[in-house]
């Protein structure tokens, strides 16, 4: 992974926020000791077709997860929500920078 020029951290939101949380803390914890820093980071939030958007919303303020349009995207792998937004994020950062 330290050599990757992006990691995706794929999370069901879906789930209660506390399993959210509990995930997430765990993942970016794995993350920081690998050495990954940060900004090779996309977070990738899934399952949006199963989800209230005010509670992924909040979800996202509350755990501070970069909510910009090159750090995350919300998306549904089942109905093909938001991939193309997720490709073009993909793009951004692997053949801009």
């Amino acid at each position: 992974l330290i050599f990757s020029r992006l990691v995706l951290l794929v999370q069901d939101v879906s789930h209660p926020y506390e399993v959210i949380r509990k995930q997430l803390s765990s993942s970016l914890i794995v993350m920081s000791h690998l050495g990954i820093p940060p900004s090779k980071i996309v977070y990738v939030l899934n399952k949006v077709d199963l989800a209230d958007q005010d509670l992924i919303n909040k979800t996202i303020k509350n755990l501070d997860i970069p909510n910009s349009v090159q750090s995350s995207a919300m998306i549904s792998a089942k109905t093909g929500t938001n991939i193309e937004s997720l490709l073009k994020i993909l793009e951004l950062k692997l053949f801009d920078n």
